[in-house]
């Protein structure tokens, strides 16, 4: 049995033990919501916040971003809208206008070698991007979903090849890459992209080599 075949079987198994929900073409997963209850309860055990893989918290996140706080340990990070309040109270409830609007360091992720997942909801106008863009994302990011990010293009550092999923909708993106050399990023990993809504883009890599989109 191959690889694929294997996972296929994992997944089947799982959702028979009611462990995770899939739709009709097992395309979207949810985990059992008292599963991921428990879970993020395993990782919030971990009291120093720089030393938890995974966060959800918009104080521990803020914390994080704020103080430069990130090392190897942070695997996963997951700012949404619903689960802070936004939707209900406005950006005020946490960041407040200009007084804590959240100011991101060129090098905001560079101690974050081992990021998997970054995940940024609508709160994205409270986080501004240094002008001339983020100098550093970490090669091990397999999605990286980002709402509104401000900055024109990706970090001329950053490789592409395991990106499982790339969603930017209502971005300032103008290129995904700066250089011609990254346009021909290896893409062989991309399953999903989003550029919905990026009304100063102008110019896409060659997707041809993305074979699972």
């Amino acid at each position: 049995m191959g690889l694929e075949g294997g996972r296929v079987n994992l997944i089947a198994n799982l959702v028979d033990k009611f462990l995770i929900i899939t739709d009709s073409n097992g395309l979207q997963i949810e985990v059992n919501r008292l599963l991921e209850v428990l879970a993020r309860s395993i990782v919030n055990e971990e009291r120093q916040i720089e030393k938890r893989s995974r966060l959800w918290k918009s104080q521990d996140i803020y914390y994080l971003f704020r103080k430069n706080k990130g090392t190897e340990s942070t695997e996963g990070i997951f700012l949404k809208v619903d689960q802070i309040g936004f939707k209900v109270h406005g950006l005020h409830s946490f960041f407040k206008k200009d007084e804590h609007d959240l100011h991101l360091q060129p090098d905001t992720f560079m101690k974050m070698k081992k990021l998997r997942f970054l995940v940024i909801g609508e709160c994205a106008s409270s986080l501004v991007t240094p002008k001339d863009g983020l100098k550093y994302l970490p090669n091990a990011l397999r999605i990286l979903d980002w709402h509104s990010f401000a900055s024109k293009c990706l970090p001329c550092q950053f490789s592409a090849e395991n990106l499982i999923k790339l969603n930017l909708p209502c971005s300032q993106i103008e290129q995904l890459w700066e250089s011609d050399e990254q346009l021909n990023a290896d893409l062989g990993n991309l399953k999903f992209l989003n550029l919905t809504g990026s009304k100063r883009l102008r110019k896409l890599p060659d997707l041809s080599r993305a074979k699972k989109l």
